[in-house]
C-alpha cells in the first residue's frame, strides 16, 4: 500500500476500495480482455501448428547430422552408455552426447525420455542452453 493510503480516513478508504472494485469489474476491462482473446484466436487460426512444425524441423535437422556418424545405429543400449547419458546430461547437449556415443539424436532423446533424464538442448533463437 502507498503512504498516501495510510493517511486516509476510514471513510475515504472505503470509498477508494469501492471505486477500485467497480473499476476492476468495469466494461472497459472486459472489452480489453475480449480484444486480446480475439487476437490470440486469430493468430492461432492463421498459424496452425507453427510451434510444432518448428520443433519437428529442428529434430529432423539434428537427426540427419548425427545419422551420418552413428556407429551404434540400431544396436542395443549398454548400461555404460546409459550411465554416460546420466552423467553428461547437465554438461553437454543432446546432440553432443549423440556424437560421443555414436547414436542418433532421436535415439538419445528417446532413451532419455524412457529413463527419465532431462537433457540440455540448444535454443538457437536465444543462443542459450535449456533443459527439456
Amino acid at each position: 500500500m502507498s503512504k498516501n493510503y495510510q493517511l486516509l480516513t476510514e471513510e475515504e478508504k472505503k470509498l477508494r476500495l469501492a471505486y477500485l472494485a467497480s473499476y476492476r469489474r468495469g466494461p472497459s476491462r472486459g472489452k480489453y480482455l475480449a480484444t486480446c482473446l480475439r487476437g490470440t484466436a486469430k493468430w492461432r487460426k492463421n498459424n496452425p501448428n507453427k510451434k510444432y512444425i518448428q520443433k519437428e524441423r529442428g529434430k529432423d535437422r539434428y537427426n540427419e547430422e548425427t545419422l551420418m556418424l552413428a556407429d551404434n545405429h540400431c544396436s542395443r543400449w549398454g548400461s555404460d552408455e546409459i550411465e554416460y547419458l546420466k552423467e553428461k546430461s547437465e554438461v553437454k547437449t543432446a546432440r553432443e552426447i549423440a556424437f560421443d556415443l555414436g547414436r542418433t539424436y532421436n535415439a538419445i532423446m528417446g532413451k532419455a525420455g524412457l529413463v527419465g533424464i532431462p537433457l540440455m538442448t540448444e535454443d538457437k533463437k536465444h543462443m542459450r542452453l535449456v533443459t527439456k
